[in-house]
């Protein structure tokens, strides 16, 4: 047995014992990389991660090309971190399945926002309904670097008519600030929305996405109906 091998059996039936929400953040780590690290004490190591990026969601949402700098990282344990937020996007994404009904922001927001969980550059998704609510459909429509995505409003259009929606949400994040529409996706969002109506399909709203928080343009009267929609 390693000098090591006591404390991880202990963290493991600690866990077993109390589960995961009564541990520090650090344990949290030294627990993830047990399974990339099989011999080394997995504490200083997840000490230093730590004080580097400042939190457990810093840690995982780092890229690997940062995490390789720590000292004690090396390509394992960047990958499996790294990997943390995507397969827990996947899971969420599951989880809610389609075919869920969503009639109010807050369904929409809570479908959502998994989606853009540890991501770093812009995704515009398109969720499609039926005359319910019920979802039909939900598909990524583009992606791009920090502060832009591409819209293609032909894709869009297609998209809907394909699903046979009633009506269609747009999604997209922004990965720095704050959920506040921009002029330009006030913009975006009138042309697709003048575009879906040449093919009898509403477009009723568009979440904003921030890290912290999401903002409906539908519920700011001003902003949604002014001008062109």
């Amino acid at each position: 047995m390693g000098e090591h091998d006591g404390h991880r059996e202990r963290l493991r039936a600690r866990l077993e014992r109390e589960g995961i929400d009564h541990f520090a953040p650090h344990e949290v780590l030294e627990l993830i990389l047990f399974y990339s690290v099989p011999r080394a004490n997995t504490n200083p190591i997840a000490h230093r991660l730590m004080e580097r990026f400042g939190s457990l969601s810093g840690v995982l949402e780092a890229p690997p090309a940062e995490l390789l700098k720590v000292p004690g990282v090396g390509p394992a344990s960047a990958a499996l971190l790294s990997s943390i937020p995507l397969f827990a996007r996947r899971y969420l994404q599951d989880k809610n399945g389609m075919g869920v009904v969503l009639d109010t922001t807050q369904k929409l927001g809570k479908y959502i926002l998994p989606r853009f969980v540890g991501l770093n550059n812009e995704h515009l998704y398109m969720i499609c309904l039926d005359k319910k609510r019920k979802l039909l459909n939900c598909s990524l429509l583009s992606e791009g670097g920090l502060g832009q995505v591409a819209v293609d409003l032909r894709s869009i259009v297609e998209t809907a008519l394909r699903c046979s929606a009633s009506c269609v949400v747009l999604a997209h994040n922004h990965t720095q600030g704050f959920a506040v529409p921009s002029r330009d996706d006030i913009q975006m969002t009138r042309q697709v929305a003048k575009a879906l109506q040449m093919v009898s399909v509403e477009l009723i709203d568009h979440i904003v996405i921030s890290r912290e928080e999401f903002v409906s343009m539908a519920s700011t009267r001003g902003m949604w109906m002014e001008g062109s929609l």
